[in-house]
């Protein structure tokens, strides 16, 4: 009823204001002296950035700061709105306010992004002009005298009582005027006995002020007296504002900071508090949880706010990827929070690490949008605009013009363009030209010259880059606001890599050529002005890299490139080649870290799957990436440039130096090398070749993914040119490369098939190439994208080859399945409960624990050894149900020898292939079914889909840690002389009499047939006592003997280790072509040749016959009677046995059990 009558007994005016009161938002200031400011949104809505500008104009008044000298614009991201009265949600700068929102009403106005101390200390005198600081100042003033500041426990007693001085210092009205002097006649604030009690906040009096009128009285007079001492030190008002500043900022570093306890999403889902602090020398702003330091800014990728799921239980998730793979989600229960947090970040990130770089679009505002269409730099200075357009210019090019547009220093909604040009041909000055853009209506630009013409952003560029030559891109500039003066300290390294490497080398330093060891590899390469050496020093195998030509100008150029290195890898070890130090000898070299193969020449020799051809583009990405983080650029991106170091079912690569491509950048373009590089160079670059910049790397990185594609660099090939000199005629009509055919061998489209695997691959390429590549081609450079840009885009494409992985690996499985004879099983199957798992479940289930999944095994990066058929690696397995709390625990594992069997095997050029899958499905097997002591075991096989030139099954061994018979012959080949022989014997012993006889037998009893047995192929293992045991491995070509004829007729196309072969198995055109156990015995006595002839290999004695149509005519030199000679100090009895072995007619040979019978008294009578 009271409320009734009081609406009652209202004016008419009184109630229109209470109508507008909803329809409309108080601004407060920090200060009573600048009255609060209410904005009417019935009208038209505004945003954040909108009020803010108004309230800067506001402050601007109330301060007698004239508009034109305050720099609005300059200091605008440093101001935000908080609510009241919490004060603890600000609102990102794109936020509408709406009439009929029921939302809060009441902002204050505030500098949330406060400058480093140092900055203020460094103030000139004209610091009235400075809205920022004069603002700032009363900011700080308001919390100290509220009591916010005072509940710090930093700020001791004595600290306190000399703030407080400085505060009664102040007027009493506004403004605060620095130039004032404060000597006796200044007249300071006069508080009377009992103002003064109230003057100050509650928390301030308790900390000097324990009895109310005797304390007050004393603390009034011990500030009288402390401010007359600090009137006679003569000073100016802006002395005593400055000190209290820093007293503050010196008790309280993190001042300002914003906190917000929120959940961090993760295993416990625990709540943390997360703020912003200062990290590290160089103070940058780090992300806190509590007290632990999370990450720094400048190692943020992107961010993205992930809108609730659940609409009973809302949580807005703010996700943030940083650059290292790492991510956080944090859960928010309010979105006003998360935007909070969101602007916060972009905040400190635009102020610290990049302006114009925005981290999420969802808090950009229209101003930052329409600076980004522009392609504009914040606001700067004129000087500052003219100093960047003169190092743009090129002392060689006298027509070379260029422009940059950048926000105005001193008025909202206007740009600047400034255009600059050579006076004449000879003259190194230039003519500089500049007017302004004006926007209308937030999406039209108006230009102010002689065009006068409103236009789109996109018109206005193509407009003045057809007037005025290419545009200046902020990103290729370290300070792209004259703000960032301010917070950006030069710390080039902040986001440095810890580098675990134990022996610091990176000063460069210098070798002698005695130091290194003298055996030297040539290492192939294409390149004519270096020679790379595989070398060690010290042990460690390393390469050197000599430069080949005597000029000082390729010198000069080869150690640019060195050093440029070294910043590098200084950078990011993991991504940038280690320079040891140069080597002083007759040719000028270089000390590199070894690779034993440049990236051009492995993706030629190693056919890769699609998944990994998109994971070495993603890793030249990331590459691009940190060399535009750090602006530091290498001018010589190519696959040739880049290493391959092969890890553990991966490969990582690193990007070397850029050569003598300094020198070359002085030459004439028409240059036969300069030809040649080409396709690597941008438009723009084309025209000054040293003119190296993040856009003519991304251009190049664009090539060098083309390069993947192609599997080749000859790029005139490609295009089908006679000369290298022909691509200038290419590129002056196309403006790009040809897109590479990713059709597969054989394959149609299958439109009512869209899960067909090829389909998939295919789609994934042309992704690579339409939406990658040709954006890296923008004949515009700074329509080229920025490397966060590529990796948002690149990611999705790896979802979409981590998909086709998938799908491959479970078809692949599927047809082991069914290779291996379980067809029936998959059939009883229904289709939506195919899955990998399932049919993981049915190997385990039909062969037991010879079956291992995926997850329990791991193939390491060393390989043991490799033959005709496969290459064997080091790996670790654990068994399929063991639980593992902590994964990778080493007690889990055990070390095995990983056999990876060749899909496609080349030689003598012609493409030969292994059997099919299915029967090498079953012969892995019964590889696992024999078990014997003097055989290698097989202990399981496992699927493996990681390598296309391998088969998808591999065959997992024992782990022999012996080596194998030849590598043994050669290490004890010292020992192999005639008065050694009888102890040669004793060593022999055991491998020429118990493999045979138990080995041997063994499987001839089991029907079946070795065909590769070889001396790599006896694998040797430590017993107790230094005890050696050869055991037989390497059933890469076994195969069980029909039972109907009691041989194996060998295929014709099935590649065979012909050197070891009998003579029966090379003629492939016979039909009496077969392999027997009689087969075996021909090649055991090649093994004793191997091992009592010092380890040599019995191709190499081959190399007298032709060597085209080797097996044809190995045939007819056997039938003629050519055989493996009798070393030296082999004895004769022992020379007559390899004979027996040796008989050109199968029948003729001993069988194993008479040949063990042999060997047995042989041997006997030599011990």
């Amino acid at each position: 009823m009271r409320n009734i009558l009081r609406t009652l007994f209202f004016k008419h005016s009184d109630m229109d204001n209470l109508q507008n009161i909803t329809h409309s938002i108080t601004i407060h200031f920090v200060n009573k002296g600048i009255r609060p400011k209410s904005f009417d949104l019935q009208t038209h809505n505004l945003t954040c950035e909108q009020v803010l500008r108004l309230c800067i104009d506001h402050v601007c008044d109330a301060l007698k700061i004239v508009p034109e000298k305050c720099k609005a614009p300059k200091f605008l991201p440093l101001f935000g709105l908080v609510t009241l009265p919490e004060e603890t949600i600000w609102l990102p700068r794109n936020h509408t306010f709406e009439p009929y929102s029921n939302s809060q009403r009441n902002y204050k106005f505030k500098i949330r992004f406060r400058p480093p101390p140092d900055y203020v200390s460094q103030l000139k005198t004209d610091t009235g002009s400075n809205v920022m600081w004069e603002y700032l100042f009363l900011q700080i003033h308001n919390d100290f005298l509220t009591g916010t500041l005072v509940e710090s426990k930093k700020l001791d007693t004595k600290n306190v009582f000399t703030l407080l001085t400085y505060a009664l210092l102040m007027p009493k009205d506004l403004p605060y005027d620095s130039s004032l002097k404060v000597n006796e006649k200044y007249r300071e604030r006069q508080i009377g006995f009992i103002r003064f009690i109230t003057f100050f906040s509650k928390s301030l009096r308790s900390r000097l002020i324990s009895t109310n009128l005797i304390d007050h009285y004393w603390l009034r007079e011990g500030l009288k007296e402390n401010t007359k001492i600090m009137k006679s030190k003569n000073e100016n008002l802006r002395h005593f504002k400055k000190k209290f500043y820093k007293t503050i900022l010196d008790a309280e570093p993190n001042y300002g900071s914003e906190q917000y306890a929120e959940v961090l999403v993760g295993k416990d889902n625990e709540e943390v508090t997360v703020t912003i602090g200062y990290y590290g020398e160089h103070q940058q702003p780090a992300l806190y949880f509590g007290e632990e330091l999370q990450f720094i800014l400048s190692g943020i990728l992107y961010i993205e706010l992930q809108l609730p799921k659940n609409s009973q239980k809302k949580l807005w998730t703010v996700m943030i990827q940083l650059k290292d793979e790492k991510s956080y989600k944090i859960q928010f229960k309010k979105e006003c929070a998360a935007k909070s947090f969101l602007s916060m970040l972009q905040g400190y990130y635009s102020l610290y690490v990049k302006y114009d770089k925005h981290l999420i679009a969802d808090i950009q505002t229209i101003g930052s949008k329409l600076s980004s269409e522009l392609y504009s730099f914040g606001p700067l200075k004129y000087l500052t605009a003219v100093k960047y357009l003169k190092e743009s210019q090129s002392p060689t090019d006298p027509e070379n013009k260029s422009f940059l547009i950048h926000e105005s220093f001193t008025d909202f909604d206007k740009y600047v363009v400034i255009s600059s040009s050579r006076k004449s041909k000879d003259s190194k000055d230039i003519t500089v030209e500049t007017f302004n853009i004006t926007v209308d209506d937030g999406q039209m630009f108006t230009l102010n010259n002689s065009c006068q013409k409103k236009m789109s952003a996109s018109e206005v560029r193509v407009y003045l880059k057809k007037e005025f030559g290419d545009q200046l891109h902020p990103r290729n500039y370290s300070h792209v606001s004259e703000l960032e003066h301010i917070f950006k300290t030069e710390a080039s390294d902040y986001y440095k890599e810890n580098s675990k490497e134990t022996e610091n080398y990176s000063n460069g330093k210098i070798f002698l050529p005695d130091e290194l060891d003298n055996r030297r590899h040539h290492i192939q390469d294409k390149n004519l002005y270096l020679k790379k050496y595989e070398v060690s020093f010290n042990g460690v195998k390393m390469m050197l890299v000599e430069l080949q030509q005597d000029s000082g100008k390729y010198a000069e150029a080869f150690r640019s490139s060195l050093s440029d290195l070294m910043k590098l890898h200084k950078v990011r070890p993991s991504s940038f080649f280690k320079f040891y130090g140069m080597v002083v000898d007759r040719k000028l070299g270089a000390l590199m870290e070894y690779s034993d193969s440049d990236l051009m020449t492995y993706i030629c020799k190693n056919p890769q799957s699609i998944p990994q051809k998109v994971d070495i583009m993603e890793q030249i990405i990331k590459i691009l990436s940190v060399m535009e983080d750090h602006s530091l650029f290498h001018g010589n991106i190519r696959l040739r440039r880049f290493a391959v170091f092969k890890g553990n079912n991966h490969i990582n690569i690193k990007l070397g130096d850029a050569g003598v491509v300094s020198y070359l950048n002085t030459e004439d373009k028409f240059q036969a090398d300069n030809n040649e590089r080409l396709p690597w160079l941008s438009p723009e670059r084309r025209k000054k070749l040293s003119h190296v910049t993040y856009e003519s790397e991304c251009y190049a990185v664009g090539t060098t993914l083309c390069e993947i594609l192609h599997r080749n660099d000859n790029f005139a090939e490609i295009l089908k040119l006679s000369d290298p000199r022909e691509l200038w005629q290419y590129f002056d009509s196309n403006p790009f490369l040809p897109k590479p055919d990713f059709r597969f061998e054989n394959h149609h489209h299958n439109k009512r098939n869209p899960n067909c695997l090829k389909c998939k691959g295919e789609k994934v390429l042309d992704e690579v190439f339409n939406s990658i590549i040709m954006w890296c081609w923008k004949t515009d450079p700074i329509e080229r994208p920025t490397a966060v840009d590529l990796k948002k885009k690149f990611s999705e494409i790896k979802l979409m080859a981590e998909e086709l992985d998938r799908d491959t690996v479970f078809e692949g499985l599927k047809e082991v399945v069914y290779e291996a004879g379980f067809k029936d099983e998959l059939d009883i199957l229904d289709e939506s409960k195919l899955t990998k798992a399932a049919l993981e479940n049915i190997l385990m289930k039909k062969v037991g624990q010879k079956f291992l999944p995926d997850s329990c095994v791991t193939v390491k990066s060393k390989e043991l050894g490799r033959g005709y058929f496969g290459v064997v690696w080091e790996g670790l397995i654990r068994e399929p149900n063991r639980n593992l709390n902590h994964k990778g625990k080493q007690e889990h594992w055990k070390k095995v020898a990983v056999k990876k069997f060749r899909c496609n095997h080349k030689h003598s050029d012609k493409k030969v292939v292994i059997s099919s899958e299915g029967s090498f499905v079953k012969e892995v097997m019964l590889a696992c079914s024999l078990n014997h002591s003097n055989i290698v075991r097989c202990l399981h096989f496992a699927f493996d889909q990681t390598d296309s030139d391998f088969s998808n099954v591999l065959l997992i061994m024992e782990f022999m840690d012996a080596g194998n018979l030849c590598s043994y012959a050669e290490r004890n080949r010292n020992d192999l002389s005639q008065q050694h022989m009888n102890r040669l014997l004793i060593i022999y012993h055991p491998l020429m009499y118990k493999l045979p006889s138990q080995g041997m037998v063994y499987l001839s009893g089991k029907d079946i047939v070795h065909r590769d047995l070889a001396a790599r192929n006896i694998l040797l293992a430590k017993l107790e006592g230094n005890e050696i045991v050869g055991k037989i491995s390497d059933f890469g070509l076994a195969r069980r003997m029909e039972e109907n004829y009691r041989f194996y007729r060998n295929k014709a196309h099935t590649a065979i280790p012909f050197a070891w072969m009998p003579p029966e198995c090379l003629d492939r055109r016979s039909d009496d072509n077969r392999f027997t156990s009689k087969g075996d015995v021909w090649s055991f006595g090649t093994v004793m040749w191997e091992a009592f002839s010092k380890g040599k290999n019995p191709r190499k004695m081959m190399q007298i016959i032709d060597t085209n149509e080797m097996e044809g005519n190995l045939l007819k030199e056997y039938k003629r009677g050519w055989r493996l000679g009798q070393e030296e100090d082999v004895p004769d009895d022992i020379y007559f046995v390899m004979t027996q072995c040796w008989e050109f007619e199968h029948e003729k040979r001993p069988a194993f059990v008479e040949l063990v019978q042999t060997l047995k008294g042989l041997l006997n009578f030599k011990q």
